[in-house]
């Protein structure tokens, strides 16, 4: 993984990146494709995902401004890290729930029915029903 100053500036990118592509400017949307590089290495980190990775998650739910940002984050990041290892990180996630309502809330984004476990996405869901 990265180093924490890394990763800041890959956090407000991506959110940058968000709030650029979701414009109803052209000009922001067109200006959108400059920040992309931490999209992408936000999905390599939660596809590819190191041991700290739900760190990571936490960070970024705390960095979010808007709670359109927090439903982004678990309709992308959070939902990508469960389709891609949920088993592995699960104890992580339920932990980061528990004591995080920045990420509880950005979980609740995240559609993962189907692509988990039924024990898993019983376990995940009891943090709320989608938003």
């Amino acid at each position: 993984m990265m180093s924490r100053v890394d990763w800041a500036s890959t956090i407000d990118a991506y959110f940058v990146h968000h709030r650029l592509a979701t414009s109803p400017e052209r000009v922001d949307r067109l200006k959108a494709s400059e920040s992309f590089w931490a999209w992408e290495a936000i999905q390599e980190a939660v596809t590819a995902p190191a041991d700290d990775v739900v760190e990571l998650l936490v960070a970024m739910a705390d960095a979010a401004v808007t709670l359109e940002e927090l439903a982004f984050l678990g309709a992308d990041a959070i939902e990508d890290l469960l389709w891609a290892d949920a088993p592995r990180h699960v104890e992580a996630i339920d932990a980061a729930a528990r004591t995080n309502e920045r990420f509880r809330i950005a979980l609740r984004c995240a559609w993962y029915e189907g692509h988990v476990s039924p024990e898993i996405a019983i376990r995940l869901r009891r943090f709320g029903d989608p938003l």
